[in-house]
């Protein structure tokens, strides 16, 4: 069984009154099973279940009625080691995401609550390959593809939140190599084929991409480490996606490197170094429910200590 969560939250006004407020929950069991079928074969078999529920919401002084939908998600996933440097796989499986408060209960400027919102629920498959050329590198290709029900997306023709039906198809390959027993690397490639294929507020928008969803994204990376102190070196391209359901407004792509530099200094205490947007690059993102400038390059330091 998975930790209840619980969520609280109020808004106010300008003028500091309250104008909503709403209590989510989410209880959850997950159960996970696995079959050795034969040396190279096993089997994975798992189910999830569900319960998300609302209560105490009111919006302007209007009481919306409390809601609760349960759901199961199965999940199968079969491994083949062809060989000792050739593993296959393949997965199908549901999966059941439930809105949030901000979702349900809180209007924003050019962005209204929905309370009638349904959880989405995706139906993804997906096959790949687990390639090992050597000790010091593997590689993983996969082709997947997802079904969503109710994908909830910020309608600017109506301003507020919406659903609709998608498809996601897409590839993912991922390259890792360890260079040096302190040295190691990867480099990551995703492309997502996205389309709305059920719009039922605009038929107009069927067929369309899917707000805020880049069709390419390549993060790479590599960390050093040595004693007592650990590098990680970050890059990530985000491409060009869509801010709106019409696909006529755009987001721009944009590269962006973090490092961060970490000093064990006893076996529970590290001091970090971390400087996010290194070059400092001006572009907007998606933050929560908003989309704002990014912050430019941010230095911190950061002190952890295990009890």
């Amino acid at each position: 069984m998975l930790p209840p969560k619980k969520t609280r939250g109020s808004q106010y006004n300008s003028a500091g009154s309250l104008t909503a407020t709403a209590i989510t929950k989410t209880n959850a069991v997950y159960l996970q099973d696995e079959i050795t079928l034969n040396p190279k074969s096993t089997l994975y078999l798992g189910a999830r279940y569900d319960e998300w529920k609302t209560s105490d919401t009111v919006k302007n002084g209007k009481v919306i009625a409390d809601r609760s939908i349960s759901n199961v998600s199965p999940k199968a996933s079969f491994h083949y080691k062809a060989d000792s440097k050739v593993t296959l796989y393949a997965s199908a499986g549901k999966a059941f995401n439930s809105p949030t408060i901000m979702n349900i209960a809180f209007d924003y400027v050019n962005l209204g609550a929905n309370s009638e919102l349904q959880p989405e629920e995706i139906t993804s498959y997906e096959i790949g390959a687990y390639l090992t050329a050597s000790p010091k590198t593997t590689t993983k290709i996969a082709v997947f593809k997802n079904n969503v029900s109710n994908l909830i997306y910020q309608n600017t023709t109506k301003k507020r939140w919406e659903q609709a039906d998608a498809e996601i198809l897409g590839f993912e390959l991922e390259f890792k190599h360890k260079f040096t027993p302190e040295l190691s690397g990867f480099i990551n490639y995703t492309y997502n084929d996205t389309e709305f294929t059920k719009f039922t507020k605009d038929p107009t928008c069927t067929g369309n991409r899917i707000p805020t969803v880049p069709m390419d994204t390549l993060t790479f990376g590599c960390t050093y480490a040595k004693d007592k102190w650990t590098t990680n070196l970050l890059g990530r391209y985000i491409g060009t996606a869509y801010e709106n359901e019409q696909n006529t407004i755009g987001f721009m792509s944009h590269f962006v490197a973090d490092v961060k530099l970490n000093y064990a200094m006893s076996k529970n205490t590290s001091l970090a170094l971390s400087i996010d947007n290194i070059f400092d690059k001006k572009y907007s993102q998606r933050l929560d429910n908003f989309d704002i400038y990014a912050p430019g390059r941010v230095a911190y330091l950061e002190l952890t200590q295990k009890f």
